[in-house]
């Protein structure tokens, strides 16, 4: 069984030489490793050429992200796909072996997923905090859960059959993704209890862009014709703003809009409450609801109503240091 690892870079000469000796000290022996390059101009290429266990690389401009992921997709000669980000790493030098060993014990498995651990960015020792993921159940799906992006290994077929990311997102393209094959009934996705990836905390850089957070909870709001839908969020920076992408839908999330602020306040929940609240306006959605561990409490922002209520706490427990 042959796997796949695709690794995007732009400027990433500072922390791409772990991911690639991650990889590299594998046991397991038949990986081809893709380094895909977004037009680097500092020392990244120079690190990647190298390094012996990178198969193949290329170095051009892209559209992002989620164009890179595809162009690695598209080169992938392996019965099993994978990433391993630029600022990441696997977390021990079995867990391509312990992967494909769950790979072959059943050959009905499409993709396996695992835990997460967040390092400090200097210090990838030092663990900031936990993603525990959990066996796979599709109801949890529609509820808001989804396992940790980094850790998914999908068999190639499953790319064929749902094709690629969605280049239009800037940073919630994975999210898009593992919605059209999580809430696929033919899909057999299993869970191997362990952690699979370290990500540095502040995670991966694109461009202007760079991520500041990983996904900070589902919400769920109320439109005027009393409808509902899922509403989950991801922020990036970009210059001196704070983005944030939402994606909804009715029943399942399949629909982004976007808002944008300033950074003068740095409370995650003013942040959150903000960027609701303008998204709620550009949407016409009267009233919003963000889950927190706290007492419920109704606060009135831009004349929109939003609602703070200690529901889904499951959704936010990987949320509290964003």
């Amino acid at each position: 069984m042959k796997v796949s690892i695709i690794t995007a870079t732009w400027n990433s000469e500072k922390n791409i030489a772990d991911c690639l000796h991650s990889v590299a000290g594998q046991t397991y022996q038949n990986i081809e490793h893709i380094v895909i390059d977004g037009g680097s101009t500092d020392n990244t290429i120079e690190i990647v050429k190298n390094t012996p266990s990178v198969s193949n690389w290329i170095s051009e401009p892209d559209k992002g992200i989620y164009d890179a992921l595809n162009k690695g997709i598209q080169r992938a000669t392996g019965d099993i796909i994978g990433f391993v980000h630029s600022d990441d790493m696997l977390a021990s030098n079995k867990t391509i072996a312990n992967i494909t060993k769950l790979f072959l014990s059943d050959k009905s498995i499409d993709g396996i997923y695992g835990n997460l651990l967040f390092v400090d960015s200097d210090n990838t020792n030092k663990i900031v905090r936990t993603w525990q993921s959990k066996p796979f159940q599709r109801k949890n799906v529609k509820n808001g859960w989804m396992p940790p992006h980094p850790t998914l290994f999908l068999k190639k077929e499953v790319y064929q059959k749902h094709g690629l990311f969605d280049i239009s997102f800037k940073i919630a393209g994975d999210y898009d993704f593992m919605l059209r094959v999580m809430l696929d009934k033919e899909i057999n996705l299993q869970y191997l209890p362990e952690t699979i990836t370290k990500m540095r905390q502040g995670g991966v850089s694109t461009g202007s862009i760079k991520y500041i957070g990983v996904i900070t909870g589902i919400q769920k709001v109320n439109i005027f014709s009393e409808s509902s839908i899922f509403v989950l969020p991801t922020y990036y920076k970009t210059g001196n703003n704070l983005e944030v992408d939402f994606f909804i839908g009715e029943g399942e999330p399949k629909k982004l809009i976007q808002a944008s602020y300033s950074l003068e306040n740095k409370d995650t929940r003013d942040r959150e409450i903000r960027a609701l609240a303008k998204a709620m306006d550009e949407q016409n959605l009267d009233t919003g609801y963000i889950y927190t561990y706290n007492n419920t409490e109704e606060i009135k922002k831009d004349n929109k109503t939003i609602v703070v209520t200690p529901l889904w706490k499951e959704a936010l427990a990987f949320t509290e240091n964003l």
